[in-house]
Parts: C-alpha cells; sequence; structure tokens
C-alpha cells in the first residue's frame, strides 16, 4: 500500500465514509462498470492530509465491496470468487502501508467472516455468523476472534439457516444495531419461525435483545432461483437514534418507505 494517484479506465464502487467525514474508502475495478469482473485496488482518502492510499491486491480474486470502520482507521476488503464465494476479509490500517494489512480468511474458527452481511463500528465490525446462525462483533484490532451476540433459533431450539438479514449501526450511538430478518420465498403464516420478516435491535455487549416489528416485506424469487433484491427491507437508523427506516412491498401490496420510531431503550 503506498500514497499515490489512480491512473487508467477505472469505476470507482461502494463508497463509505467515516463518522467524521474525515476519510473514505472505495474500491476500482474495470471501467465496464461495479457488477461482477476483475477487483483491482482498495482506496482510502484521507481529508485531513490529502492523501490517497491504494491497496494492490495480490491475488486474483474479486473484491466484493469495501467498507469504512466508523473511526476512520480501517479499511475492510472482503475477497470473492468468480462464483462469488468468500475467500478473506483484509482488514487494512491503511495509513501503516503493507504492516497494517491483516487478511483473515474465512472458515468456522471465525464464524465465516465476511461470508453475510456486516456494518462497521467504531474499531468494530459486526457481522453475520455464519457458523451457528446469529450476528457477533470483534475487534479490528484483533479481528480472527470474536464474540457471539445472538443467535436464531426456531421455534423447537433448533438453529434457523433459511432466514437472511441487514445490519446497520448508529454512527452517533453504538449501544446497539438494529437487523431485520427475512425468508425468501416469504413463509406462509403458518411456517413463520420466531425473528423471520421482523426487526429487531441488539445490544453490542450482549445484553439485551429488542423485537421491533413486522417488516411485512413479501421477499419473492426471480425465475433463476434467486430472490428479488428490491423487495429486502434493508433497515437504516437515523443519527440521532430515534427512527428506523426501511423498505417494504407489505405483503405484496405495493412497495413504500416505511419509518418506524425507535423505543426508549434504543435512545
Amino acid at each position: 500500500m503506498g500514497v499515490a494517484a489512480l491512473t487508467g479506465e477505472v469505476a470507482l464502487c461502494q463508497m463509505s465514509i467515516d463518522k467524521n467525514d474525515n476519510a473514505f474508502t472505495f474500491h476500482t475495478r474495470a471501467a465496464s462498470g461495479c457488477g461482477p469482473g476483475p477487483g483491482r485496488k482498495a482506496v482510502a482518502w484521507d481529508r485531513t492530509t490529502g492523501a490517497l492510499y491504494v491497496h494492490d491486491f495480490t491475488t486474483s480474486n474479486l473484491i466484493d465491496e469495501t467498507q469504512m470502520d466508523k473511526n476512520g482507521d480501517y479499511i475492510l476488503a472482503i475477497e470473492i470468487t468468480t462464483d462469488r464465494s468468500v475467500v478473506a476479509v483484509d482488514v487494512i490500517r491503511f495509513r501503516d502501508g503493507d504492516a497494517g494489512i491483516h487478511r483473515v480468511v474465512t472458515g468456522p474458527a471465525n464464524g465465516y467472516l465476511g461470508d453475510g452481511h456486516s456494518t462497521p463500528g467504531s474499531g468494530v465490525l459486526i457481522n453475520e455468523d455464519a457458523g451457528i446462525t446469529g450476528w457477533e462483533i470483534r475487534s479490528l484490532a484483533s479481528p480472527d476472534t470474536a464474540q457471539n451476540l445472538m443467535q436464531v433459533l426456531r421455534s423447537d431450539g433448533t438453529r434457523n439457516w433459511r432466514y437472511n438479514g441487514h445490519i446497520t449501526i448508529n454512527h452517533a450511538d453504538e449501544r446497539y444495531f438494529l437487523a431485520e430478518l427475512w425468508v425468501a420465498p416469504v413463509p406462509a403464516p403458518s411456517d413463520l419461525q420466531p425473528w423471520e420478516q421482523e426487526i429487531v435491535a441488539v445490544a453490542t455487549d450482549g445484553t439485551w435483545i429488542k423485537r421491533l416489528a413486522h417488516h411485512h416485506s413479501a421477499i419473492e424469487l426471480n425465475p433463476d432461483g434467486s430472490h428479488v433484491y428490491d423487495d429486502e427491507p434493508r433497515v437504516s437508523t437515523s443519527y440521532d437514534g430515534k427512527y428506523a427506516m426501511f423498505t417494504s412491498n407489505y405483503d405484496s401490496l405495493g412497495r413504500d418507505v416505511y419509518v418506524l420510531r425507535l423505543p426508549t431503550i434504543c435512545n
């Protein structure tokens, strides 16, 4: 990694900024766009110094996405293969050059880091625990180990492997994060399990979980068997921690944006 200028025909993809609007990151791909294609570089810009930091990947893997932690110290770059299987997550202290690169190869020992949705906080990462279901938190200073915060179980106590979800954390209040859970295709009401098609709040110290609302997103399948991406709720939280926003087609009645007032336990 070095301080450099970008040259050549490239597309800038997946931008992410820290909570102080001081540093942001993106990754570059071929100029044809941000869809499937060869991942090239992970890039960060430091507003204070005006420096551009460029990390060249030495493997042939693609870059699925890059994220910036909320303190603006780390880049998180997810490496995938051409069939979109996650290989590793590069945790990069970008101001430290090559000495700041820590590559975490995904696997059962680290909850299959990267093989699911994640959101960075200030020096921490919250990610889907694809090893046992649920979510976990880890320090970016020692990203190989994590603490499981919750598990998603069926009503009979067994692990629920069919759910998907996104998570979001408030830049200003990292005591909790929000998670949405959904199943595709949407189950019949009689087949819904606890937590499915819901939005929940989870304490980042693992002390509480609050079920907030049903999002009523009827997520259907495309002809090729993949789910309809636009049907996902993709919940996000306001900076003051008072509201959550998500999209929903509300049981296939029509897509709209919904605002959820968060309870006092979340603010």
